[in-house]
């Protein structure tokens, strides 16, 4: 796949052209949200406001697949009418987009212009002269038209068949009313006024391009014509390009991970945001794109202890019959909490030392689970501060099937992350089943399974993990399923056995490498960036938009070919960056690229 580079990460500059010289005030910014996607998002001034979304998806890139909208089987016509974010919805999709033009039949049931399959089924024929795009199988795309001689419908001057040049087995096949880009050659004659278009292009070594220009509103895009597509289409690599229903069906999706719509579509009255059923949508399967978490030190990995047991109860997590919740649920015995060296660990240990839990249920229990509580003094590493907009992950290894949750409380704590925090708030269970989100219980749901046997590291996503209160009958202490602050301490962890045979043997868990993200949330695709005016005598200033203390590389190129390194900057709280360039006066190229960099994030306290 034709690519700048292998992370997510913008570029701004001039560089668009229609069929003519370099165009005054285009931005693009660059990101690649899905392994084997490349997104490029155009903002153009000259010779009018314009919009683009213009895709290239390399069809041998692990994870890519593709489908149309099914056929409806028996019922009138071909398909039933459906939003481009719901068909992403439905079936699961990452990249949607919607296709052929049609028109109603019966209800909600259309009828599709020109040729349609999905998954091997060709439920619409070719129209004479009208192209389609299709992949088959095992992802090879390609042109296709009809066989010309091939008048096999009435009426015979419409359409014609079946059979596809080249001749490749029709799989997943969209269709357009226009042939506007063929063997590098612009050839759009269809020339209908300015609108929002939706577009598709094979390049040379077989990649697929889709396109989308928003239209019909001044303020952000007044549209382009299918020459003007074309144009673009051919300058990102394409050698076929085919035009798609446009207009207010215009659509484009991401699912990252929900669906939502990236252009701003007019589908309804010409009301920008509204969206319109269509008969025929497109869609991709890929891998998101993630930049992984970079997670330090939360609590003391234990690695600094000596090789005597600690005594029990006395680091992190107390005796499992503190807690005076669930002491009524345990056998008197084990009863343990103690660090233990590597000649006790379980095999697969990527460390020396690990914190050793031992107790046993009572038996014909309804329901029994455990909470053992942290300290709240700092020389035990007590109830730790963490941020409720951050991951927690830790190492897990138990001897029989468990399940885990956390159980935090909303505290005003301000100290350090991983610092001990104020032993007060609501108390709410997190990680739980998702029927359990947001009600309030007295015993806690069944949380994140360990697999008995093994090591498993458990990551609790606390932005998006299901969050249940629990009612312990004290107005100070009941939690309501909601996370009202933005950050708290870790006043438990909770197990919950998962077979029916707790009471057999006792439980052994070790618990390790206790982390907390640095960032904020997982980057996917590229950082906002935007370009301001000048401002006390620096020409240029870039305004990056990103994650939280995530840190950024900027480049300077002029020729979008040889880069070199400006700067690197660290977000603030608020993921916001500045970058200005006093060299850029004078240039008459200037592209910059902004992309999430591996550097460590600068000097800060250390946390324990």
């Amino acid at each position: 796949m034709k690519s700048l580079v292998r992370t997510a990460i913008a570029v701004v500059g001039a560089a668009l052209t229609w069929g003519g010289p370099a165009l005054e005030g285009a931005r693009i910014a660059i990101s690649e949200p899905f392994e084997g996607v490349t997104h490029y998002v155009i903002h153009q001034e000259q010779p009018r406001r314009v919009s683009i979304h213009l895709l290239e998806i390399d069809p041998a890139a692990p994870g890519i697949g593709f489908l149309t909208t099914p056929s409806n089987g028996d019922l009138p016509g071909d398909t039933v009418h459906e939003r481009t974010r719901d068909f992403a919805a439905e079936h699961g999709l990452q990249i949607a987009i919607n296709a052929n033009f049609s028109n109603y039949v019966s209800g909600i049931n259309m009828n599709l212009l020109n040729i349609a399959a999905s998954n091997g089924d060709v439920y619409s024929p070719f129209y004479a002269g009208w192209p389609g795009i299709n992949i088959t199988a095992d992802n090879q795309v390609d042109l296709v038209t009809a066989v010309p001689e091939n008048i096999s419908h009435e009426p015979p001057d419409f359409f014609s068949g079946y059979d596809p040049v080249p001749d490749v087995p029709l799989f997943n096949t969209v269709g357009g009313n226009e042939l506007i880009l063929h063997h590098g050659e612009v050839v759009a004659t269809w020339e209908d006024g300015l609108h929002p278009r939706t577009a598709a292009g094979v390049t040379a070594g077989g990649n697929l391009l889709l396109f989308a220009v928003d239209g019909r509103n001044n303020e952000h895009s007044r549209g382009m014509s299918t020459t003007e597509v074309a144009r673009v289409l051919k300058q990102y690599g394409a050698i076929h390009g085919i035009n798609l229903d446009g207009g207010g069906s215009t659509t484009l999706v991401f699912s990252d991970p929900s669906p939502r719509v990236v252009n701003i579509p007019v589908g309804i009255g010409n009301e920008p945001g509204t969206e319109r059923y269509v008969g025929n949508n497109f869609g991709i399967f890929a891998n998101l794109r993630e930049t992984p978490l970079r997670f330090t030190r939360l609590f003391a990995d234990f690695e600094h202890l000596s090789d005597t047991p600690t005594p029990n109860g006395a680091l992190f997590l107390r005796q499992p019959s503190y807690s005076g919740s669930t002491t009524g649920n345990l056998a008197p015995a084990p009863d343990d909490s103690r660090v233990i060296g590597e000649n006790e660990l379980p095999s697969g240990s990527a460390k020396r030392r690990a914190l050793r839990l031992r107790w046993a249920f009572r038996s014909a229990l309804n329901h029994p689970w455990l909470r053992i509580s942290t300290h709240t003094t700092p020389e035990a590493l007590g109830q730790p501060i963490i941020s409720f907009e951050k991951s927690v992950r830790f190492d897990v290894h138990a001897n029989r099937d468990v399940t885990v949750l956390l159980l935090v409380r909303n505290t005003t704590s301000s100290g350090e992350y991983g610092a001990t925090g104020v032993a007060s708030g609501g108390f709410e269970f997190i990680g739980g089943t998702p029927e359990a989100d947001g009600q309030v219980v007295t015993v806690p749901p069944q949380g994140k399974r360990v697999p008995g046997g093994e090591w498993t590291t458990l990551n609790f996503d606390l932005p998006h993990e299901t969050v249940t209160g629990w009612n312990v009958n004290n107005p100070e202490l009941d939690g309501n399923g909601t996370l009202e602050t933005s950050r708290g301490v870790i006043q438990s962890l909770i197990f919950v056995p998962l077979n029916d045979d707790y009471s057999i043997d006792p439980f052994e868990v070790y618990l390790n490498n206790f982390q907390i993200a640095e960032s904020a949330s997982v980057p996917q695709g590229p950082p906002e960036v935007r370009i301001s005016p000048a401002k006390d005598d620096i020409p240029l200033r870039l305004e990056i938009r990103g994650a939280t203390h995530s840190a950024y590389t900027v480049e300077i190129s002029d020729d979008l070919i040889e880069w070199t390194q400006a700067e690197t900057l660290y977000a603030d709280a608020e993921g916001q960056a500045i970058f200005n360039d006093s060299g850029a006066s004078g240039k008459q190229n200037g592209f910059y690229r902004v992309r999430y960099s591996t550097a460590p994030p600068p000097p800060a306290a250390t946390s324990r």
